[in-house]
């Protein structure tokens, strides 16, 4: 990989790492409900938006199994995960990350066990948007290498 390459890599990643640390100090000073609340009724309505203009590829999908697979697509084109599952059952669906370049950087650092991964939260903006219904915000559970996140539709 390039310098530059490099560099986007790491910046990245301290993104990546931001956004763990402001769910786990809103988890903190909020708890639990709030903050799922408040990730689903501001943040999520935000990354819809702005999946429009930085995604068309992903504001295309005529469904919410096709933005996944669109999703998971994108990510492994950047390079940025090596492999991503969809699960899908009833309602349901489980977004499975398998060597996501950012875990070494976050997982072992930081332990998460109370936040969602970015990447389930982008797919549960993803899903919403397609599918205008909307998702329970859901907490992902992390391993050393990537992350498995639920998606629920609420009735």
């Amino acid at each position: 990989m390039s310098q530059k390459g490099l560099a986007q890599l790491d910046v990245a990643a301290l993104f990546h790492c931001v956004l763990f640390a402001y769910q786990k100090a809103l988890r903190d000073i909020l708890g639990p409900t709030p903050t799922s609340d408040f990730t689903l009724f501001h943040a999520v309505p935000i990354i819809e938006t702005i999946l429009g203009k930085a995604s068309p590829e992903l504001a295309s999908a005529v469904d919410a199994d096709d933005a996944l697979r669109k999703f998971a697509k994108l990510l492994v084109a950047s390079v940025l995960v090596e492999k991503v599952e969809i699960k899908e059952e009833p309602e349901r669906y489980t977004l499975v990350i398998d060597g996501c370049s950012f875990a070494e950087y976050v997982h072992d650092l930081l332990n998460p066990k109370d936040v969602t991964c970015p990447w389930g939260i982008i797919a549960m903006a993803t899903v919403q948007r397609i599918s205008k219904r909307s998702v329970r915000m859901s907490l992902s559970e992390f391993s050393p290498k990537g992350s498995v996140t639920p998606i629920e539709l609420k009735s």
